[in-house]
């Protein structure tokens, strides 16, 4: 529909538009792939302004963001300072200005230092209502949203944020803007993967509310899920990302294995279920 009518392809989900866009046919469209908006995607804008278009005479820019993208604050503000205006406030910017927190990528944050076991443990033993375990950090909004949610009703939140950081920079970036914002107080890093989590919250009477389990091998696949499981708290959910077509039947068949043998359903999202994998325990 949108390629029809302004000529351009987006994901509506995920599509920032300058302010006349929606009354314009778009000249061009294009897919950044700079992570701090300078190199590729300054000459397009740069270009794209340039155009005479539209009734307004000026070219209209159209760009694609995914609101979990850790540099969202970066992208967001140099887009501003070149006369764009969003379509739209993101749901990111609207949690993180009510949280007076910084958006994740716009300053220096401050060093990232896991707690250790004894630390966590402390943390798992005193875990209570408005405490909220993450295994997994898969989206820089989440944190945010629920901590924003927790507070908006009078609670004081506590987020455990238990990963494997690893040589990951966007993860180790989206954590450490975290970590120096001044929710910091409030968030809790213990560097395990997945299974030694898993096997962590079980050792102490924990239950996580979510699991985000990474790009793993299918072999590896179902001690995963089985880790992320015995972790889960009721109606908790794994969420995991989508595969690739080598090994799509391998990784289909683990995953309806491990829903028959534990009676639940795991649904997958996108247009060929290709997307994400999702499991929620009830």
């Amino acid at each position: 529909m949108h390629q029809k009518r302004y000529g351009g392809f987006c994901n509506t989900s995920t599509m920032m538009l300058d302010t006349h866009a929606t009354h314009q046919r778009l000249p061009r469209w294009s897919h950044g792939t700079a992570q701090d908006g300078r190199g590729p995607d300054r000459s397009i804008f740069a270009a794209l302004l340039d155009l005479p278009y539209g009734e307004t005479g000026q070219g209209t820019a159209y760009y694609w963001m995914q609101h979990s993208d850790i540099n969202h604050g970066v992208r967001l503000d140099w887009l501003e300072s070149i006369g764009l205006t969003p379509s739209r406030p993101t749901p990111f910017d609207v949690a993180a200005r009510r949280l007076g927190t910084t958006a994740p990528g716009t300053s220096p944050a401050a060093p990232l230092v896991p707690a250790g076991p004894d630390v966590l443990r402390h943390y798992l033993h005193e875990a209570r209502a408005g405490t909220l375990i993450l295994i997994g950090a898969p989206d820089p909004a989440l944190a945010l949203f629920v901590a924003e949610a927790i507070r908006a009703k009078g609670g004081s939140p506590t987020i455990l944020v238990i990963d494997s950081l690893g040589d990951d920079e966007r993860k180790r970036s989206f954590l450490g803007a975290l970590v120096g914002s001044p929710l910091a107080e409030h968030i809790v890093l213990s560097d395990l993967d997945a299974v030694n989590a898993g096997h962590q919250l079980r050792e102490d009477e924990a239950h996580a509310d979510f699991v985000y389990v990474r790009d793993v091998a299918t072999p590896a696949i179902g001690e995963v899920l089985s880790a992320g499981w015995i972790a889960l708290k009721r109606n908790g959910v794994i969420l995991g990302p989508g595969y690739d077509a080598a090994r799509k039947s391998a990784f289909v068949a683990a995953l309806n294995r491990f829903g028959f043998e534990r009676a639940t359903a795991v649904r997958r999202c996108g247009p060929r279920g290709d997307r994400h994998f999702l499991i929620q325990r009830v």
